[in-house]
């Protein structure tokens, strides 16, 4: 415990207990009972040898085969049928035969991580064998569901969120740029 090892880390912070007061119905008697509930925020962190080969993925268009039916196939319908047909096994033999780890990009909300993180772990294509994507870094929105729509669906430019994130959350982190993989389906995500 408080060890930090190469590959994925779960930090879970834990905070004091919430208590309620919920209005119960008991033999036709109402009575407040209080609810407990534990609160706890929880958040990943990959920790790679400095010479590693990152592959950074837009999942938005790029792993699923639309931005807006992928979202709402992942998150509303709660399938994983929406994505490009041979990405998982691409995916997994950039990870098995070259040693490439994953950084994935999206423009969905912070809020709906949790659905983000399962839809990663959870898309599975079959040929033959089942084959899931790689786990990997997952960086995200940090707007509300209403700026993801606008961004998305009105102003039409989640490439400058996109290049913003990667900028600040990558480039800027390390005092030296590496050269990697790079995949996307918007020209202007590739810019410097």
């Amino acid at each position: 415990e408080g060890v930090i090892h190469e590959g994925k880390n779960i930090l879970r912070y834990e905070n004091s207990t919430v208590t309620y007061m919920k209005s119960v119905a008991t033999n036709g008697v109402k009575e407040k009972v209080p609810i407990v509930k534990k609160r706890y925020a929880e958040a990943y962190m990959y920790l790679w040898p400095s010479t590693a080969r990152i592959a950074i993925s837009d999942i938005d268009g790029t792993v699923t085969k639309s931005d807006v039916v992928g979202l709402v196939d992942s998150v509303a319908v709660g399938t994983y049928e929406h994505v490009h047909s041979g990405v998982c096994k691409l995916y997994n033999t950039m990870e098995k035969d070259m040693g490439v780890k994953f950084v994935y990009l999206t423009s969905r909300p912070i809020t709906l991580m949790s659905y983000t993180r399962k839809f990663l772990a959870n898309v599975t294509q079959d040929d033959g064998s089942t084959v899931h994507l790689p786990a990997g870094l997952t960086l995200c929105h940090t707007g509300s569901v209403k700026d993801v729509l606008v961004t998305e669906l009105i102003k039409k430019d989640p490439d400058v969120f996109k290049a913003k994130t990667l900028q600040s959350q990558l480039v800027d982190t390390f005092n030296e740029a590496r050269t990697g993989v790079f995949g996307g389906n918007e020209a202007s995500m590739a810019q410097d």
